[in-house]
């Protein structure tokens, strides 16, 4: 057997093939690390480890790859032992080579690969390449410095070393699911017992990484095209301002006298702060001093000083000297400014200070910063370690919702088991992080806290443009069951320091959109639960365009703030006949009650199903020709499913909805009826959307 090396995350092992985490979820991280991967290697993968079959965004490009291009995207090299291994695993199916995919590309199975990418590459100046022997090196040919520092990075340092000229590998961990009946522990040890470096157990190669954070860095240049020659038009504003501030005053009156209105308390997990005037002692106007109430305002301070090993970090860049020049004349890069521009974002950016400083002037809302760095792009060493202690600090005994937003990640050392057991042991909070911008599912990217949205308390955020129908950035990360939504992400305004404005692009901007969203809702309703609050968020939203690529989400959806905070009334989206509009109609939204329906169902349910209950249903939303319901509400959580067309067996009546309206959305403010109005029916294929009112 010719000279292997894998690079295993053993503590990743170690944490997921514990009793407290089900079988499905098991998974090994693993990378190879030389040039050639031998075939009892690519067998062990191909047989150990489950298959993949396409869907989103890879099924609706596969059909015009060729085999020999699809596994190159998959495997990287293509090995003579995978091709076996495919045909096996196809066996039957029809396909040729170096032809277009097409049809076939829906019914293939991919066996499970490590992947190994061979490049020739000429090092640009000032570049090193780190490998093991001379004839290859571990690197990334990508401009972005964000992915040569991963690949770097999760090498030990033993195996680094310079070299001059060189042929590439460009290898990408994968994320290895053990088929059924065998456990991540089992899997990885039939993986290390085929390492050998020149004979011998290479037990150096299976280095735990450690842990590292970062913040997520700003797309350069969202407007590059995607895999489909996507763009990303910018968002510019957060939010709707009007909107947002005449639809929340709505709710305040509409809200039942049992109900309580709520607080927030919003915790910044980020790089540190600027937003205060330069010389540190005095809040600006973009961040008054009553939206830290929390804190001292006598010395700035904005949140907890923290301690990692030696180092001191304030919550406030200017403390922390992060700058290359004197205040007076320094203006924070993207790097240094990113706490201080999600912060602004958590409040609903620039366009929204001024009705925000009249809906929080009576403290409902306080914001804290949790600095885990120093205004730099790398997180302290070790801040992991400090950052439960700190929110748990800062939380202590408050009554009202917590919300932590992370605009960050790690990876390597056990990340997904950490943020895991903080996301469980602080189930009270809620947690709402940034999916990443590596363009990939997140699994793949194994970037944590971002791909872990599947908990009743975290909501994962994707990043989409501000097209119409919108459609997920190009750099986004995504994910069908660990990516829960997207939110505005292109070019979106916010503050660098006390001073001055930019528009930035990533998932880092769009989380924070999601937090300022949870705001409304948990100081409109007091009585809701992070859970409830996930839930509000993820059916009230807007479908996607893309059909191939929208349900690479969990909700398939783009956040709608004013419908989620309709929360006492329905929300009707409905086509009004218009000769002069585009299509021959225009959209009205209007705010009442759906008071009856009829043939409301899935595709799914029996020939003796006429239709949902409406305590069964979350929303109906319409987009590019598909329609979807959103059902299961008594559970508290929702599926999506395709709508049934047509009457149900048995009738002839098409199915439709019967509307009481009281008010409707004109010109970015609720505007009420004059006087009630009789009870409207609406054939279905009529409506664009419904969200009914309400949380379970």
């Amino acid at each position: 057997m010719s000279p292997v090396r894998i690079l295993v995350a053993s503590a990743m092992i170690v944490l997921l093939a514990g009793d407290s985490v089900a079988a499905e979820d098991q998974v090994i991280v693993a990378r190879a690390s030389s040039a050639v991967l031998d075939a009892e290697t690519v067998r062990l993968v191909a047989r150990q480890f489950k298959f993949t079959e396409f869907s989103g965004g890879q099924l609706e490009q596969a059909p015009t790859l060729t085999l020999r291009q699809e596994i190159t995207q998959l495997c990287g090299a293509v090995s003579p032992a995978y091709l076996v291994e495919f045909q096996t695993l196809n066996t039957g199916a029809k396909y040729s080579f170096d032809a277009p995919l097409g049809t076939a590309a829906d019914t293939l199975k991919w066996p499970a690969c490590l992947k190994v990418s061979l490049l020739p590459v000429t090092p640009r100046p000032g570049e090193i390449a780190s490998g093991a022997a001379a004839d290859f090196a571990a690197i990334s040919t990508a401009p972005a410095g964000q992915e040569r520092r991963r690949v770097l990075q999760s090498f030990p340092a033993a195996l680094n070393r310079s070299v001059q000229q060189f042929r590439g590998v460009v290898t990408t961990p994968v994320e290895l699911r053990p088929i059924e009946g065998l456990t991540a522990d089992d899997a990885a040890q039939k993986l290390m017992a085929l390492q050998t470096i020149g004979g011998q157990p290479a037990a150096a190669a299976f280095v735990a990484t450690p842990m590292r954070g970062r913040i997520l860095e700003t797309v350069a240049d969202p407007t590059r095209g995607g895999a489909a020659g996507s763009t990303c038009p910018a968002t510019s504003s957060a939010v709707d301002a009007a909107l947002v501030q005449s639809v929340f005053d709505w709710s305040q009156k509409r809200r039942d006298k049992t109900r309580r209105a709520g607080s927030a308390s919003i915790y910044v997990v980020d790089n540190g702060f600027f937003g205060l005037e330069r010389h540190g002692s005095r809040f600006a106007s973009s961040f008054p001093p009553s939206l830290f109430l929390r804190w001292s305002n006598s010395e700035g301070v904005v949140g907890p000083v923290s301690r990692f090993g030696p180092r001191t970090v304030w919550p406030n860049n200017y403390k922390n000297d992060a700058f290359a020049a004197q205040p007076d004349s320094f203006t924070p890069d993207d790097d240094a400014s990113h706490g201080t521009h999600v912060a602004g974002l958590v409040l609903g950016g620039p366009d929204f200070q001024t009705p925000r400083d009249a809906l929080l002037q009576d403290s409902r809302l306080d914001l804290t910063i949790i600095a885990l760095g120093a205004g730099e792009h790398d997180l302290v060493e070790n801040s992991e370690q400090g950052l439960q202690p700190l929110l748990t600090n800062a939380i202590g005994d408050r009554r009202e919702l917590s919300i932590v937003n992370m605009s960050v990640a790690y990876q390597g050392g056990g990340s997904r088991g950490y943020f895991q057991s903080l996301f469980a042991t602080m189930g009270d909070a809620l947690f709402v992080v940034a999916a990443g911008n590596d363009s990939e599912p997140a699994t793949v990217a194994l970037e944590f806290p971002g791909a872990l949205g599947d908990r009743p308390n975290v909501i994962s955020v994707a990043a989409h443009d501000a097209a119409e129908p919108s459609r997920l950035a190009w750099f986004t990360n995504y994910g069908q069951k660990s990516v829960d939504i997207a939110a505005p992400g292109c070019g979106v305004l916010s503050w660098k320091d006390a001073d001055h404005q930019v528009a930035l692009s990533g998932t880092s901007t769009a989380a924070p959109i999601v937090t300022f969203a949870a705001s409304l809702l948990a100081s409109l309703d007091g009585s809701l639960k992070p859970a409830q609050i996930r839930t509000r968020i993820l059916i009230s939203g807007e479908l996607l365009g893309g059909a191939q690529v929208r349900w690479n989400l969990v909700s398939g959806s783009k956040l709608d703030i004013p419908a989620a905070l309709l929360l006492y009334d329905d929300l009707l989206k409905v086509r009004i006949a218009d000769p002069g509009a585009p299509g021959g109609y225009r959209v009205e939204t209007w705010i009442g009650q759906v008071e009856d329906s009829w043939g409301l169902r899935c595709v799914t349910d029996g020939a003796n199903v006429s239709q949902r209950d409406r305590d069964n249903l979350w929303a109906f939303k319409r987009q590019e020709g598909e329609a979807w319901l959103f059902v299961d509400r008594p559970g508290g959580d929702f599926t999506p499913c395709p709508i049934a067309a047509g009457p149900p067996a048995g009738s002839t009546k098409a199915p439709m909805i019967t509307f009481r309206r009281t008010a409707r959305i004109v010109d970015h403010a609720v505007v009420p009826d004059p006087a009630p109005l009789p009870p409207q029916p609406k054939d279905l294929s009529d409506v664009e959307a419904i969200v009914f009112s309400g949380v379970n």
